[in-house]
């Protein structure tokens, strides 16, 4: 029996090899390449260049598809000269009260009669 500080002779075991993992290659459709393009330039012409490019088809394709987008973001994005009308991180407020430390105040104790 080997004492306690020997090692044991242990065989390594073989470390298998995973397989990799497959990725599905799905190219975006042309109104998710449209919403990119006009989240990343205010240009009308950068735009639909954009979109095009990540879908491979030509400007004149694209085009239709960039400004329905291009249209419905305006609508929903908000006014500056309004407001957003919801707080973003910055105008966070938080509040933070230090207590103190609760102390239980107990009787004095009293010698017991042995």
């Amino acid at each position: 029996m080997p004492s306690m500080t020997e090692r044991l002779d242990v065989k390594p075991t073989k470390t298998k090899q995973m397989p990799l993992p497959r990725v599905r290659r799905e190219p975006p459709t042309l109104e998710e390449a449209a919403f990119a393009a006009v989240g990343l330039t205010d240009d009308l012409e950068q735009q639909v260049d954009i979109a095009a490019n990540l879908m491979g088809v030509t400007p004149e394709e694209a085009k239709p598809h960039v400004l329905k987008v291009a249209a419905t973001t305006r609508a929903l994005a908000p006014n500056p000269a309004r407001g957003t009308g919801h707080l973003t991180i910055r105008d966070r407020v938080v509040t933070v009260e230090r207590t103190g430390v609760r102390r239980v105040m107990l009787p004095p104790r009293t010698a017991r009669a042995s």
